[in-house]
């Protein structure tokens, strides 16, 4: 009965475990070019899409404006500019299957950065707060595809 109860709670453990993996790996970022903007070296903007890959709803945690608590660059020539804002507060988006959420950002560079490569992370939150002393329990980071400007 033991050996019984034990590979039960075994399969359990790896089940839970095999899911919460899937449902966070379930959202993918992809970055494009806002072409309907022209670039300059300060407050060039990019679409970022956060989207749902999975078959079921998915919840996410963006701030309204203060996107340094949501985003990060691999590049330190790259950054985001300060953004006036009222009142910074998490917004809770649930995704559908297959849904997107286009959010536009600002990206800051040097002028002498020629064709500087970078990609963006997605801090994703499990929960509505974005306390940093515990950021690493709470956070992980999805990466986006490569762009170049």
């Amino acid at each position: 009965m033991k050996k019984l109860l034990f590979t039960f709670l075994t399969f359990l453990a790896i089940a839970c475990s095999q899911e919460n993996y899937n449902k966070e790996a379930a959202i993918s970022v992809t970055i494009k070019k806002d072409e309907l903007q022209n670039f300059n070296p300060i407050g060039n903007p990019i679409i970022v899409t956060l989207k749902n890959n999975s078959n079921k709803i998915s919840p996410i945690w963006v701030m309204n404006c203060d996107y340094n608590q949501n985003f990060i660059t691999d590049n330190k020539e790259i950054g985001f500019p300060a953004i006036d804002c009222d009142k910074n507060i998490p917004k809770l988006y649930n995704l559908k299957p297959l849904e997107e959420k286009k959010i536009k950002l600002y990206l800051i560079y040097n002028i002498g950065s020629v064709k500087t490569k970078f990609k963006i992370g997605f801090l994703m939150n499990k929960e509505s707060t974005f306390d940093k002393k515990n950021q690493k329990e709470k956070i992980k980071i999805i990466w986006s595809n490569q762009l170049s400007i």
